[in-house]
């Protein structure tokens, strides 16, 4: 029998994969950029307000976002939306370049990369999942962890830098690699448009929009894992941030700078894990795994909370991340109709958002307390990230007026009616 290369890495998700490669490139680098060329510009509390453009980006087009994944062809969402972030890098390299730009212009324009880089992350999850064989999703899941663990760890310095060469410099970069991306996207040959969904069209045009929320509270899975999730965000910018505070305190610059990297490297070395764990572990138990591993973590980090219990703290914290991202996105895969998963995602992403914020302003209270104080406060929280798994996560599932979301999909229930290899719409699928 001839063998023939896994799906998984054929010419679409190839593309796909290497176009999301610039994407976040791009984005990493004008994530470190934007903050560092307004508070040259501009006094901290205005440069404040440019930061906090580009977060609410998210809370406001986050629902919009996951619906236009669901209504319209995804390939051309993630191309108009690279597009969009190009032209505004570009509007942003002539503004600095013309001289200072206006504390409205740096807003809007930091909004607009924001916002269109919730839209095209909304539209990338959601088509993953059809660009891939199922029996290969996880590999190719943990390759993707991989990829932009890398990225996070060279894209901050590189944007740095490469503001220490012009303060246009890196949002020119950015600009390129929108660019490229959206090249590379237009080369895609399926224009990966979600598949009609009657129970979604027959619905009125509320619950069309809420039903990323519903989905979550019908399913006992996806209660316990995105509450724990949520608790989970407040806890690690709570803790990237208490960290920081401490190394400021002691004037360990370059230690700041190694807990950086070895949160990328927590994350590559997660995803060398997640191919084979996530296949392993429910997203329950996964993020139960994480909850319990970041209490302990973060109980040694109560009782010394010195540079040398940091490091081995924050690499083990993140080393846990990609099983419980890679188990969650592939039962998702299973158990999601294609037509709502832009939604599901979406809705994720603002839920943590709302709590990430919560997590530094909470620690910087307790800091006046000392260090210990916000390290156990956090440590708590991450214990009762795992009890609100199994709390939310208790009971059958409810129903949303639509298909149950803890229910398989359509092509899981086609692959395991075909029985082993039963093909789906994007080759064999696993069953519940």
């Amino acid at each position: 029998m001839s063998s023939r290369r896994s799906p998984a890495w054929s010419r679409d998700f190839r593309l796909h994969f290497a176009a999301r490669l610039f994407s976040v490139l791009g984005a990493q680098c004008t994530y470190v950029a934007v903050p560092i060329v307004s508070l040259l510009l501009l006094p901290p509390a205005q440069a404040a307000l440019v930061t906090a453009s580009s977060y609410l980006s998210t809370l406001a087009v986050g629902v919009p976002a996951g619906m236009l994944a669901d209504r319209l062809p995804r390939r051309s969402i993630m191309i108009g939306a690279e597009s969009v972030q190009a032209a505004a890098m570009l509007g942003l390299v002539l503004a600095l370049a013309g001289g200072s730009p206006s504390l409205p212009v740096l807003c809007v324009l930091s909004f607009v990369n924001g916002s269109m880089f919730a839209v095209f992350g909304a539209a990338s999850a959601a088509a993953v999942p059809d660009l891939v064989d199922r029996t290969a999703l996880t590999g190719a899941l943990s390759a993707m962890q991989a990829r932009d663990a890398v990225l996070g760890v060279i894209a901050p310095l590189l944007g740095a830098a490469l503001v220490g060469v012009a303060a246009w410099l890196p949002f020119a970069v950015a600009a390129a690699t929108f660019t490229i991306a959206t090249l590379l996207l237009a080369r895609i040959g399926r224009p990966l448009a979600p598949p009609p969904d009657a129970a979604d069209g027959a619905a009125a045009a509320p619950r069309r929009w809420t039903h990323g929320f519903r989905s979550i509270i019908a399913s006992p899975v996806l209660r316990g894992v995105v509450a724990g999730q949520m608790l989970l965000s407040f806890v690690l910018t709570g803790t990237f941030f208490t960290m920081m505070a401490v190394l400021a305190q002691d004037r360990a610059v370059l230690g700041a700078g190694a807990l950086t990297a070895l949160m990328g490297l927590g994350v590559l070395a997660g995803s060398a894990i997640a191919r084979g764990a996530a296949g392993r572990l429910s997203p329950r138990s996964a993020v139960l795994a994480q909850a319990a591993l970041w209490t302990l973590c973060l109980v040694a980090l109560a009782v010394s909370p010195t540079l040398l219990v940091m490091i081995p703290a924050i690499t083990l914290m993140w080393v846990i991340v990609p099983t419980a991202r890679v188990s969650l996105e592939a039962w998702i895969a299973d158990h999601v109709p294609s037509g709502r998963r832009g939604r599901l995602q979406s809705v994720r992403g603002v839920l943590n958002a709302v709590a990430s914020p919560l997590g530094p302003t909470a620690c910087g209270v307790l800091l006046a307390s000392g260090a210990p104080v916000a390290f156990a406060a956090l440590a708590l929280a991450a214990g009762i990230a795992g009890v609100a798994v199994l709390v939310c996560g208790s009971g059958r599932s409810r129903r949303t007026g639509a298909a149950d979301a803890s229910a398989p999909s359509p092509a899981a229930a086609a692959g395991a009616a075909g029985g082993a290899g039963g093909p789906g719409p994007a080759g064999p699928r696993r069953g519940p």
